[in-house]
């Protein structure tokens, strides 16, 4: 061994020092050519085997497609069997598809290597029971999601929903009931609504609403949503919508507490007040989006009793406020008993927009905005269908309408012309 490290090793001869034996001829690196051929050769058989792999991840989206309905299964069998009598005009296709001799080899490989396993049978097993899944695609459904009431008339709402995806290759059919709800008390806030008995409507949807009609105006509906399919039937979602009322004669309608008519520049609200009532024994407070008004120290423990109080549907103008005790009107028997208050409620943007409100309140005080406290002010202060009011257009005068004449003829206005036209 050689001196310094204690251990013994071969030394290492150069090809060209072995007795006997030819010189190793040197590998050199593959050229760039090669090197392009085997990326392309490695790039089409990675597309070919990622497209298999999609295929199958996608079958059963593809399998529902195709045999979803009769007649697209009629077509794809048709095509199979096709397909299977020009097997030699398939084979002279892919003999004449410009695909390297490396690449049709491997394809060949896999091609053999999913038959074999095809034959022993996992793979086939694996097949139908996928095909039978996709045949048979149902699955549970499940409670539907934001059920909400669009476009409410006094005698007709939009219910709306979205469902909620169990699977996208299940088919859910919604069956809508409705039910008229009554007041197990005197109307207030917290007082329950009761369902009565559920009536299911004559069509039931496939689509994510349903027009309910012949409702009656001023009433307190409940409604539920259920899917089902022939798996079963989901949870049923329910909620609760108040109709509005028609409006009067005064264009306003009629609360627990009070009446209300308006004109296009004011509201005025007749509340109802005990016998025997004073200005001294009323809080009233209005400032351009609110209004309170109760009864001094006639609630539990000394309290003011709240007769009305909420925000205003549109501000008014503070300054103009005002209120006062007027007579009873005969026709009406709630004020036969009672003292009236009228508080007028000037419009701020009487010309801007709708000018009609359809209710006083819009929101009741306090930060609670979920569907009991909205179904709580739509039963204090119900909503009037301000799509049956006749807007009224004024009568244009002869002044009015030579003004207009002289417009569209382009002559200048305000001109004395006389008696000649």
């Amino acid at each position: 061994s050689p001196a310094g490290n204690g251990r013994g090793h071969r030394q290492r001869r150069s090809p060209t020092a072995s007795p006997g034996r030819p010189p190793m001829a040197r590998k050199l690196p593959p050229t760039w050519a090669k090197r392009v051929r085997r990326w392309r050769e490695a790039a089409l058989l990675n597309a070919y085997r990622g497209l298999c792999l999609i295929l199958i991840g996608a079958s059963p989206v593809i399998v529902k497609v195709l045999l979803g309905q009769p007649m697209r299964a009629a077509v794809v069998l048709g095509g199979v069997i096709a397909l299977l009598y020009s097997r030699a005009k398939l084979g002279a296709i892919w003999e004449s598809m410009p695909i390297p001799e490396t690449v049709r080899d491997k394809l060949e490989e896999d091609w053999a290597w999913f038959s074999s396993l095809t034959a022993r049978g996992p793979f086939w097993r694996a097949g139908v029971s996928l095909i039978k899944k996709c045949v048979d695609c149902q699955r549970m459904p499940v409670a539907v999601n934001a059920l909400k009431v669009t476009n409410t008339k006094s005698t007709s709402a939009k219910l709306c929903w979205e469902p909620t995806v169990v699977s996208y290759l299940s088919d859910e059919a919604y069956r809508v009931e409705l039910a008229r709800c009554v007041p197990t008390g005197d109307l207030g806030k917290g007082t329950p609504c009761n369902e009565t008995e559920w009536h299911q409507l004559d069509t039931v949807s496939n689509d994510m609403s349903a027009e309910v009609t012949t409702l009656e105006p001023g009433t307190v509906y409940a409604c539920r949503v259920t899917a089902h399919n022939n798996k079963g039937e989901s949870a049923p979602r329910t909620l609760k919508f108040v109709t509005p009322q028609p409006p009067s004669e005064g264009k306003g309608g009629r609360a627990p507490a009070y009446t209300w008519t308006q004109d296009v520049k004011e509201v005025a609200m007749r509340v109802l007040v005990p016998a025997g009532c004073k200005s001294a024994d009323l809080s009233i407070a209005a400032t351009a989006t609110s209004l309170r008004m109760a009864l001094k120290r006639k609630g539990e423990g000394g309290a003011d009793l709240v007769i009305c109080e909420g925000t205003l549907f549109k501000p008014i103008d503070p300054e103009e406020f005002a209120w006062q005790f007027v007579e009873p009107v005969a026709h009406d028997p709630r004020e036969i008993n009672g003292r009236v208050v009228e508080l007028t409620l000037p419009k701020v943007d009487a010309t801007l927009g709708a000018p009609h409100w359809p209710a006083v309140i819009s929101a009741l005080p306090g930060e609670d905005n979920g569907h009991k406290a909205v179904v709580a002010l739509l039963r204090e202060h119900p909503r009037i269908d301000t799509s049956l009011i006749k807007t009224e257009v004024p009568e244009l005068g002869d002044s009015h309408l030579r003004e207009l004449h002289d417009m569209m003829r382009g002559m200048p206005l305000g001109e004395d012309r006389g008696d000649s036209d």
